[in-house]
């Protein structure tokens, strides 16, 4: 029974893995853009967090 198990979750994964490959390809320009945009946006907030830490710290 265990053996059966792990060759299901086993199946599973490596199909999922190749499932996502096949995504990431045809996709590639889209989920890049994507990711540099919501990089950017982090990237603004923990800079203005930083700003307002200095300004605190310097009254």
């Amino acid at each position: 029974m265990q053996f059966i198990l792990s060759a299901t979750v086993s199946s599973i994964t490596v199909g999922g893995k190749a499932l996502g490959k096949n995504v990431a390809n045809k996709n590639s320009t889209k989920i890049v853009h994507i990711v540099g945009i919501l990089m950017n946006k982090f990237n603004k907030e923990n800079k203005k967090e930083k700003t307002l830490l200095r300004k605190e710290k310097t009254i």
